[in-house]
């Protein structure tokens, strides 16, 4: 049989040549057999008998070419990417925010500006946690930002390949808020009923922003009452009410503070609360006002803690009094009463704070002497005295009545005078028995002492008369 031999196809490339933008490339060549069919992995081919053109090939990329003969033999061949330079529009980005600056929570704008102008792809990027309306848009919205400086990165893209970026930040801060506080100050820790009671309240504004048209209530409990026209504030408006007065602050700075004084009569015994309150604070003092009771009486007074814990300590004098689940303690000694609660750690509960104190008052030590009445013969003369001897500087501080017998009788006794500084008590005294003197103090307590006069105006035996004696004998 015959034999016949088909020559191997060959590839000739004559050039790659790069496209005018530098994204592509062209591969010219020639084939034999110029029957050959040329295809290529990439790119358009065109081919004209042994030549043949592939286009639009991507810059950067190889292809393969193969080569078919009538016969069935092939051929393949690798082509190389030319070095292209790849010429971009040129164009200007410019980001900007709608604010540079932000509150915490806030919104921001953000816009990609882009000169000249054109039809261009966007692409936007954000800090993690925060979300954009729009990736593929000049304008795009940030979600709620927190604090902190955020930075973000829009990419323009003119044609494949060429793009520009430029970045914006937004620093956000924490809104502009007013953080208010209040101090009560008082002048004195205990107090006496009909004294005064000088009370400081102070307002500040700690905050990183002002505070605009606060109200501040302050109220005192029924035993004391502020003295009107005392009130001075340092800013701002007060209205007066039943319990206290409301200060209206119209503003208030960052680190401001303002300030009202004013002054309290005392009306009664027990424990003064004053309380200053607004929407964020509330501040109290409190201010003992003894009960004072006159010693060897009979009294009673409830000591109350505020309802609702279950177990009080009631002390007296430090010393512990009782302790159970009673907030009240009927105390019927002197001393001072305090209360501690276990749910507060240990410590007093809100309006129990100040002890109650009860002291007992009495009459400082004094005597009294008799001066008997002189008689003129039997008859006893009105000129007897009682005699008071101590409270020497304050007598006139203390008052006096005196009735006949061993008890004081208030039907019997004239009208309480006054003790003379002399001590003088009675000097027209001519009946003999015993006198019993009552001496008060200004709060009404009062002690006796009972002294006895003596008369003795009777005569003691025969009379004796002169007798003469003369000698007769």
């Amino acid at each position: 049989g015959t034999v016949t031999v088909v020559p191997v196809p060959v590839f000739t490339v004559l050039s790659t040549t790069c496209a005018a933008d530098g994204k592509t490339y062209m591969v010219m060549g020639s084939v034999s057999p110029a029957s050959a069919t040329v295809s290529a992995s990439s790119g358009a081919v065109t081919q004209n008998g042994s030549s043949f053109t592939i286009s639009a090939v991507s810059s950067g990329s190889t292809i393969t070419l193969n080569l078919l003969t009538e016969a069935g033999c092939t051929a393949n061949q690798s082509i190389a990417s030319p070095l292209c330079q790849t010429q971009c529009p040129v164009i200007t980005v410019t980001t900007q925010a709608g604010n540079q600056t932000a509150m915490s929570g806030g919104l921001v704008d953000l816009y990609a500006n882009v000169t000249p102008a054109g039809s261009f792809s966007y692409a936007w990027s954000a800090p993690a946690g925060i979300t954009l309306s729009s990736a593929n848009s000049p304008t795009v919205t940030t979600s709620a930002l927190p604090v902190g400086i955020h930075t973000f990165t829009a990419v323009v893209t003119t044609v494949p390949g060429c793009s520009t970026y430029t970045t914006v930040s937004i620093a956000v801060y924490a809104p502009l808020t007013p953080a208010l506080t209040i101090r009560k100050l008082v002048d004195r820790s205990e107090a006496r009923v009909g004294g005064l009671v000088s009370y400081t309240l102070v307002l500040q504004n700690l905050g990183t922003g002002p505070s605009l048209n606060d109200a501040v209530r302050d109220s005192l409990t029924a035993n004391a009452v502020i003295i009107p026209g005392s009130i001075t504030a340092s800013v701002g408006q007060f209205t007066t009410t039943a319990a206290g007065f409301v200060w209206t602050v119209p503003s208030l700075p960052v680190n401001g503070t303002a300030t009202v004084v004013y002054s309290a009569s005392v009306l009664g015994g027990g424990s003064i609360r004053n309380m200053a309150t607004i929407p964020a604070d509330t501040a109290e003092v409190c201010v003992s006002v003894p009960f004072i009771v006159c010693k060897g009486s009979d009294y009673a007074f409830r000591v109350n803690a505020p309802a609702g814990y279950l177990n009080y300590k009631f002390f007296r004098n430090g010393t512990l009094v009782y302790e159970g689940s009673l907030n009240s303690y009927t105390a019927t000694s002197a001393g001072e009463y305090t209360v501690l609660i276990d749910e507060q750690g240990g410590a007093c509960a809100s309006g129990s704070c100040c002890p109650v104190i009860i002291r007992e008052d009495s009459i400082p030590a004094f005597s009294l002497s008799a001066v008997n009445p002189t008689c003129r013969g039997t008859i006893a003369q009105a000129d007897g005295r009682i005699l008071l001897t101590g409270l020497d500087g304050v007598r006139n501080a203390y008052t006096y009545q005196y009735s006949t017998g061993s008890s004081f009788n208030e039907t019997g006794a004239g009208a309480a005078t006054m003790i003379p500084e002399n001590g003088l008590l009675a000097d027209a005294i001519g009946t003999a028995g015993a006198y019993t003197v009552r001496v008060y103090n200004e709060r009404g307590c009062y002690q006796d002492l009972t002294v006895n006069i003596q008369v003795n105006c009777t005569c003691d035996g025969p009379e004796c008369v002169p007798i003469r004696i003369r000698k007769i004998k």
